[in-house]
């Protein structure tokens, strides 16, 4: 009885498996999809025999599926002791976190306060401060980038007028040795 209850699941897979590939079209009895699947499975099969590290890893890919699926984390436990030293760890940071989360606490009743619930609507305000905002902030990175070509403009023609002056230093010397070596 499982034999047959386990061929018709398997039917039913490949049916369903046919309705994925071919579509809700009728299926071609020329189709011949378990054929084809038959022959790449040969295929792989010969290509496999005979070699080793092939054989070797297909046999490590169950362990491979189990290590990485997200199941096997949660089936980690961690011991009772080695809980405790990871809330220990983390007390600072947790009573931070309460203490942050009483702060705001504390601070709600001024945000449901009557003064604010009596303003009309900030967001048309608030979306045109942020707009202006924005509009600052590409200014000043325009102004930035200006700012950087001018500087190194500024820094090739200093290099130029430096090279220009050494040039005319070298010169200025040559024609003074000329003119102390005549004099002598």
């Amino acid at each position: 009885m499982s034999e047959e209850s386990s061929f018709d699941s398997i039917e039913r897979r490949i049916s369903s498996l046919e309705r994925v590939v071919c579509g809700n079209s009728i299926p071609d009895p020329e189709n011949k999809s378990i054929e084809a699947l038959m022959n790449v499975q040969n295929r792989l099969q010969s290509a496999v025999t005979g070699r080793e590290k092939i054989t070797s890893l297909f046999s490590k890919l169950d362990d491979l599926e189990k290590y990485l699926s997200p199941a096997f984390r949660e089936n980690l436990s961690l011991t009772e002791p080695a809980k405790l030293n990871l809330v220990l760890l983390e007390e600072n940071r947790i009573r931070n976190a309460v203490d942050c989360l009483q702060t705001v606490k504390d601070l709600v009743q001024y945000l449901d306060s009557e003064h604010i619930k009596a303003v009309p609507s900030l967001c048309p305000k608030l979306y045109e401060v942020s707009q202006a905002q924005l509009k600052l902030q590409e200014d000043a990175a325009e102004l930035s980038e200006e700012t950087r070509q001018l500087i190194a403009n500024y820094d090739n023609l200093i290099m130029s007028l430096s090279k220009q002056f050494i040039l005319w230093d070298s010169m200025l010397t040559e024609i003074e040795k000329g003119k102390l070596t005549k004099k002598k």
